[in-house]
């Protein structure tokens, strides 16, 4: 239970991103991932992509 809090928590931010690309991902986690805790890592690795996109 205390992950799940957690992932909530995280849920919370944007994770570094812009508002706009954040709010996007956020819904494709949401889609994808039932629980905050996997929603979370699904962001993280949004966040991962996102700035690898960057450094082009």
């Amino acid at each position: 239970m205390d992950n799940e809090k957690d992932g909530y928590d995280k849920m919370q931010g944007n994770f570094g991103l812009p508002a706009s690309v954040a709010h996007k991902a956020k819904i494709r986690c949401a889609r994808t991932f039932d629980d905050f805790q996997l929603q979370a890592v699904c962001m993280q690795n949004e966040k991962e992509g996102y700035d690898k996109m960057q450094s082009y």
